[in-house]
């Protein structure tokens, strides 16, 4: 396996040294169609990643996956569970929720247990000190969030009485998506504050942070915003429900469904 690692040209390494400083630009990083006919008929998870050693990382429900030049090749050993999640850590280390399971991908590509987790469908989300654990799901009536920390050591943040879909640091906040309404809860006074809301149709599917320029991006079911300085605008509507992410001076674009990955570089001079 780590003969593969070694011989992948990635995609995201390549654009880190060809990335032009101004101009807004379109860079397709998966194209479905070019896939072959087994991963053309494989349900890929709502879920990607990217490393500190910029490999971008995809599953199916039983499979993850690293995206390079070649193609897609297999990462690891096949789940004995679904995938439900994954994420890294701030060190490099892949952490994955398959079924109620919260593991950790060993040198081996093998699923090793840290811990039991309360139900089957929580996701996860990356900080800076910790993995964020959440709920998405619709039938219990509550769903928790949980920050987990290196040791095993974990704190309830909050219980909402609607599915947390989204979480993600920024600043000294985090901020939670509850359906159609975006949160900021502060840690210091573990205070909770509305942000912003769309309407009860327009869910908020994904959120991503341009950290260095305290840029807020979502994702949600009629297309992809942005909020700075206390305001929000409309982006486009061309990414309607896709995973996002902030890489360097790009928005990532990632439909699951499609098996399409689109970055767009310089994305906030539109704002």
């Amino acid at each position: 396996m780590i003969r593969k690692l070694t011989i992948l040209c990635l995609l995201l390494t390549q654009i880190l040294f060809s990335q032009q400083l101004d101009s807004l630009r379109y860079e397709f990083m998966l194209n479905g169609e070019q896939l072959d006919d087994s991963l053309k008929s494989t349900p890929f998870i709502n879920t990607f990643a990217i490393s500190s050693d910029n490999y971008l990382t995809l599953a199916s429900e039983n499979q993850l996956y690293l995206l390079g030049w070649g193609g897609i090749v297999p990462f690891g050993n096949k789940s004995d569970q679904k995938i439900n999640s994954f994420a890294y850590t701030s060190d490099g280390l892949l952490l994955l929720i398959k079924g109620p399971e919260l593991c950790y991908i060993n040198e081996l590509g093998s699923c090793e247990k840290l811990i039991e987790l309360p139900t089957n469908d929580m996701q996860i989300s990356n900080g800076n000190e910790v993995m964020y654990l959440f709920e998405q799901n619709k039938n219990t009536g509550s769903s928790i969030l949980i920050a987990y920390a290196k040791g095993g050591k974990f704190k309830q943040i909050l219980k909402s009485p609607k599915p947390i879909n989204a979480v993600v640091e920024m600043a000294d906040n985090l901020i939670v998506a509850i359906e159609s309404s975006i949160f900021s809860y502060n840690p210091s006074t573990e205070q909770l504050e509305l942000v912003t809301a769309f309407s009860k149709d327009n869910k908020v599917i994904s959120l991503a942070v341009d950290k260095e320029r305290q840029i807020l991006y979502l994702s949600t079911l009629e297309g992809i915003y942005a909020f700075k300085n206390e305001q929000l605008d409309f982006l486009t509507g061309d990414f309607k429900a896709n995973i996002i992410t902030h890489f360097k001076n790009g928005l990532v674009f990632y439909d699951s469904a499609k098996k399409e990955i689109i970055r767009i570089v310089n994305i906030d001079k539109s704002i």
